[in-house]
């Protein structure tokens, strides 16, 4: 985890391009001082804090903020370490790097959460020092009765010492079962602690919906046909690749339809393109966009976009020549397991939240149909932490599922803590449990292997006490020694051992112990 945040979320770029003296030159990445003019294109993530003073772009920033709707910047605007450029071309210049960048400071309050973290057997000793005292009092009474040997042979009664290495060999067991089931638990309080768990909080971009956008809607104005907007846009996103260029594709593939060579489409990257077809310039792009090019929205059109915006939906209008003919309205993608997942975890009594930084609207919407118990909106990266301590300090016990830079902190507070494959390297550090298959659907595998563990080891703690009182009463009352108190202890490890061995999760059909290698399942809902 510390060598993740020293490298502030990722690799930084061993050499940036700046602008000096009007020319760009190349130079080492720990060269760049505050005031540098740093030049990004599309695809490059953002190493450095810094203000927009030349171009714009469309920026990626919801492993950091939570947003999910791409972000447009112009001169003027902040862009922020750790995020992603999809498209476009600015200068930036540099106000903040290293350690005091936005990101950076999210790391140094994970380092010192870090260092507060304290792993012990604290239940085990305790139980240890409850039975100590009555053991030496059984010890003195052996020896009242039956001198030396009886008070020797009492203190050999106490079985519970077998509780640590037992634990330790259920856990190990735990861990076996949960890598056959494509869940790696890196921290095993997390299988202690989550039979304990009352509330669950969801990030909800990247968690309950997929990172990839999918086309909910099409508006046509004009005497344009939904079909003809969306060949017009799909046509001018063919070489593109970032999300929303994607989602369009696929809706146009869905339809099959047939896109004219690349050839015939030539493009000006910004907040929007321009192509070239069949002798007709074809815009499209956001609403910003269509303004540097002298284009206004229709009344309709704008009622359409005050609605989609309410909903935290994006729009991309088409114009056709110098008239617009429509929008392409794009939302998340809701994962296909969230529900029924969601559903298993109502079932088990526990109380259900989703928390993000993206609008009220659109998590207010997300919160309802999946009937969760409430919601925080518009919440800051370092504001998750205390939401979470806000419902700890109502008593309750907290498991926190993310997968952002932006969650880092609220998974390092929560009791248990989970991520999933594919998810910021820095939220799989600071993660207790990563579910490796990429799939929610396994956190019913997570909490029935929790639950057989805490089964397990309230097994073996019973037949502890169980024999422990069976061997003490034998010595004081029957002619028990020593060695019988012994070959009594002896059958407790065997028991045990057997108890700590055996199957934590019910047949639910032949685990594979090598499914989590294989890339990670993502199903499109269609629109």
């Amino acid at each position: 985890t510390r060598h993740s945040l020293t490298h502030l979320f990722g690799e930084q770029p061993a050499q940036v391009w700046v602008l000096l003296d009007g020319v760009e030159i190349e130079m080492p990445f720990e060269q760049l001082q505050l005031g540098d003019i740093l030049v990004l294109t599309a695809g490059q993530q953002v190493p450095v804090d810094g203000v927009v003073v030349q171009g714009n772009a469309t920026m990626d920033q919801h492993h950091l903020t939570g947003e999910s709707q791409p972000v447009e910047k112009a001169v003027g605007d902040t862009v922020l370490a750790a995020t992603l450029m999809l498209g476009g071309r600015i200068h930036v210049r540099v106000e903040k790097t290293g350690a005091e960048t936005t990101a950076a400071k999210i790391g140094d309050v994970l380092n010192h959460t870090v260092e507060r973290q304290e792993v012990q057997l604290a239940d085990v000793y305790k139980t240890f020092e409850y039975t100590r005292w009555p053991m030496l009092a059984g010890s003195a009474l052996g020896w009242l009765i039956g001198g030396p040997s009886k008070a020797v042979a009492i203190l050999g009664c106490n079985y519970l010492t077998s509780q640590i290495p037992l634990r330790l060999l259920t856990l190990l067991n735990g861990l076996g079962f949960g890598a056959e089931h494509g869940i790696l638990v890196k921290d095993g309080r997390a299988l202690e602690r989550l039979p304990r768990i009352d509330t669950v909080v969801f990030d909800k971009t990247g968690t309950l919906t997929l990172d990839r956008q999918q086309v909910v809607q099409i508006h046509a104005c004009a005497n344009y046909a939904e079909a003809e907007v969306l060949w017009f846009a799909a046509t001018a996103e063919q070489r593109q690749t970032h999300p929303i260029a994607q989602a369009i594709l696929a809706a146009a593939a869905e339809r099959q339809m047939v896109l004219p060579p690349l050839s015939e489409a030539h493009y000006e990257l910004g907040f929007g393109l321009t192509t070239w077809m069949q002798g007709q310039r074809v815009r499209i792009g956001s609403e910003r966009f269509l303004a540097m090019e002298n284009l206004s929205l229709s009344a309709s059109l704008r009622q359409v976009q005050h609605a989609a915006h309410a909903l935290g939906q994006a729009l991309v209008f088409v114009a056709v020549g110098e008239e617009l003919a429509g929008a392409v309205e794009l939302a998340a993608t809701l994962r296909p397991e969230s529900q029924a997942t969601i559903e298993f975890l109502r079932k088990q009594g526990l109380a259900l939240y989703i928390i993000s930084g993206d609008q009220e609207a659109p998590t207010l919407k997300l919160s309802a149909e999946l009937g969760m118990s409430g919601y925080f909106a518009n919440t800051l990266p370092e504001q998750k932490a205390e939401r979470i301590k806000e419902l700890q300090a109502q008593g309750k016990q907290v498991c926190f599922i993310g997968d952002g830079i932006n969650d880092a902190i609220a998974l390092r507070q929560a009791e248990v803590s989970i991520s999933l494959r594919g998810a910021t390297t820095v939220a799989t550090d600071a993660a207790q449990v990563v579910l490796m298959e990429d799939d929610l659907a396994q956190l019913r595998t997570l909490w029935e292997l929790a639950l057989g563990f805490e089964r397990s080891l309230a097994d073996n703690a019973r037949q502890a006490k169980q024999l422990s009182l069976l061997a003490a009463a034998g010595v004081l009352v029957l002619p028990f020694n020593f060695w019988v108190s012994e070959l009594l202890w002896g059958v407790q490890i065997i028991s045990g051992v057997r108890t700590a061995q055996r199957p934590l999760l019910s047949d639910r059909g032949k685990p594979k112990s090598t499914r989590f290698l294989k890339p990670s399942r993502s199903v499109v809902v269609p629109g």
